[in-house]
């Protein structure tokens, strides 16, 4: 049996204070599929379009287009689905050229249809023009009394330089360790889902691509919380709403900000699947 399903999604950032951003709009497209009950094929591509703040004259363009791809395959063997992962971006700024990621993860059910909870671990790495990043991220899940679902996570990462913007923006070391903790609830209806989360810690260029997510700038991002529903609309259609709130920290930079600037983003997001 095959099974498909497809979306899409309106997707805005707001800056407040950050020295360079001012504000993003973007649309993502994204397809899954999954076959024989045991393989499955995904892919998502995001296009945003940034306007940086009036106040920049360094030289940067005042608005730049950014372009992202993220592909994944995967296979089920019993309780345990393994799965990769790749992701090119292209960042219209020209502050990096084209950046490839790679990951791989594993999600395994403890118990029979998971009553016990599932084990996943991503493990993965990004290659800039600047920095190397390498990451690994063991998680829990389960659920609670039927309706309720929690999610813990800590996400370990390894930050190298490779060149001088690198070098400054780990403030001189060549080579930095990050940690992050997040903690999400769930709860399902008949109607659909609602989710809340927060994360704690700091982290340089975090990425999911399993979520089709990278934040490729140099900002420190910080803690954070996130919200959202998922809304059944007639037999198979679903309407997706999203937020997300973070702290940011932009260091100091020769052509930006004289001091470490710390700012906030809010992330908006609404989609529709099928």
């Amino acid at each position: 049996r095959l099974w498909t399903t497809a979306g899409a999604d309106l997707e805005a950032q707001l800056y407040a204070g950050h020295p360079i951003k001012n504000s993003t709009l973007g649309l993502s497209l994204h397809f899954a599929a999954r076959f024989l009950a045991r393989f499955y094929v995904a892919g998502r591509y995001r296009f945003s379009r940034f306007y940086a703040e009036d106040t920049y004259k360094n030289g940067l363009s005042a608005e730049w287009n950014q372009h992202e791809l993220y592909l994944a395959a995967g296979v089920r063997l019993g309780p345990l689905w393994l799965s990769g992962h790749y992701s090119a971006i292209s960042d219209g700024s020209e502050t990096y050229s084209t950046t490839h990621q790679w990951a791989a993860s594993a999600d395994v059910a403890l118990g029979s249809g998971g009553r016990f909870g599932h084990v996943a671990l991503r493990a993965g790495a990004s290659h800039y023009d600047d920095l190397t990043v390498l990451r690994i991220a063991p998680s829990y899940r389960l659920r609670l009394f039927g309706r309720l679902g929690l999610e813990a996570e800590l996400a370990l990462s390894q930050v190298s330089s490779t060149d001088g913007a690198g070098h400054f923006q780990l403030r001189g070391a060549s080579l930095v360790r990050f940690a992050t903790a997040s903690l999400t609830l769930d709860a399902r209806f008949s109607w659909g889902s609602l989710y809340l989360g927060g994360r704690y810690g700091d982290s340089v260029r975090p990425a999911n691509l399993a979520l089709g997510v990278t934040a490729n700038s140099y900002d420190l991002v910080g803690p954070g919380l996130w919200a959202g529903a998922d809304l059944r609309v007639g037999t198979r259609a679903r309407l997706r709403l999203g937020y997300a709130l973070s702290k940011l920290t932009t260091p100091i930079s020769q052509t930006g900000p004289s001091a470490d600037t710390d700012s906030t983003l809010q992330m908006f997001s609404l989609g529709i699947a099928w």
